[in-house]
């Protein structure tokens, strides 16, 4: 079995039975150190400062409590967003601006990456390398994005991490999701 940090995604090795191609977590010593350190006064803005890869927290209530400053960079040129907005709010979803609200819409139940954090909330599994589409809209276009994430449940919030993004840009155009 292929070994990953839950918190990170390094490479932690292999364990037995080494033909199983399943792959599970354990915590490297850097995020070790660094979730140690929370008992330290550490924040958990400060701990996702700390990782490479562009990464956001949520709540239960759906609402985004920390992200890091490689999410600033990678997928907000550098500008800061408010913290405790709707996740689809905050990735500037295509549906979070209609009537109904973020979450809300008619196509919101259908979202991958809802459905995605819904389950990863409900059960506590965590994935690594899975798909997500999402439109989102950025100056007056829609945006396509596909992400590739990791997904993990740490106590009562989940973490996102963008491994990979493919966004060809789209234009405005009317019956997308």
């Amino acid at each position: 079995m292929k070994i990953i940090c839950s918190y990170c995604n390094q490479d932690l090795g292999e364990k037995e039975p080494l033909d199983n191609t399943w792959t599970t977590h354990g915590i490297c010593p850097k995020c070790f150190a660094i979730l140690d350190g929370q008992f330290q006064n550490q924040t958990l803005d400060q701990y996702l400062d700390t990782l490479d890869r562009p990464m956001f927290a949520i709540d239960t209530a759906d609402r985004v409590v920390a992200y890091n400053r490689s999410y600033v960079e990678v997928m907000l040129g550098g500008k800061r967003k408010p913290k405790n907005l709707c996740w689809g709010e905050f990735l500037n979803c295509r549906n979070s601006a209609l009537a109904d609200g973020c979450g809300k819409a008619s196509k919101c139940p259908r979202c991958p990456l809802r459905k995605l954090i819904q389950r990863t909330f409900e059960s506590g599994e965590n994935r690594v390398g899975a798909p997500v589409d999402l439109t989102t809209v950025r100056e007056g276009h829609f945006l396509k994005l596909r992400w590739l994430v990791s997904i993990a449940k740490v106590e009562a919030l989940v973490h996102l991490t963008i491994l990979d993004i493919d966004s060809p840009n789209r234009k405005p155009g009317r019956g997308e999701s």
